[in-house]
């Protein structure tokens, strides 16, 4: 990450921003290993990150805050100016994997059914004018769905990379 952008981010975090962890920061131990690299391609766009992320626990063997938390979810930071083209990306991608899950029916001995129970979005209201920061959730209740859900994740990630 370069130091305009590492001060970019600084920038964003005095302006409201919450960040657990820099981007720069964050150790692969903190994130979960299904979502880690969505997280890591995010985070290399140059222009949107992450400042939390969730794979999601719908197969949670015990009780508690983990056990209840099935939605796969990213906060995401970016400029203000970049927004709309945040919300284009990830839409796209939820629909580009719709679309391939509903193609893929019988070719593959699948289904074909897309699950995911769509998307919220939970912007955040305490950040200043120049930056946007947004809790998205894609909705699982199964594992199918929360690999569904973080089938979208990716190529949401793969957009906001170039790739």
């Amino acid at each position: 990450m370069t130091p305009e952008i590492k001060t970019e981010l600084e920038e964003a975090k005095a302006a409201g921003c919450m960040f657990y962890r820099m981007p720069w920061e964050l150790a692969e131990e903190q994130i979960d290993k299904l979502i880690l690299p969505i997280v890591l391609e995010i985070n290399t766009s140059g222009w949107v990150w992450t400042a939390e992320s969730c794979a999601g626990h719908p197969d949670a063997a015990e009780w508690g805050s983990w056990a209840s938390n099935t939605d796969p979810m990213l906060r995401l930071v970016t400029r203000f100016v970049d927004w709309g083209r945040l919300l284009r990306h990830l839409t796209d991608a939820y629909l580009a994997t719709w679309a391939r899950i509903e193609k893929s029916h019988g070719t593959d001995h699948s289904l074909g059914i897309f699950e995911v129970g769509g998307i919220r979005l939970h912007p955040s209201s305490r950040v200043k004018p120049h930056w946007r920061e947004v809790l998205v959730y894609l909705g699982a209740r199964t594992v199918y769905q929360r690999n569904q859900g973080l089938e979208v994740f990716k190529r949401f990630a793969e957009a906001v990379a170039g790739k």
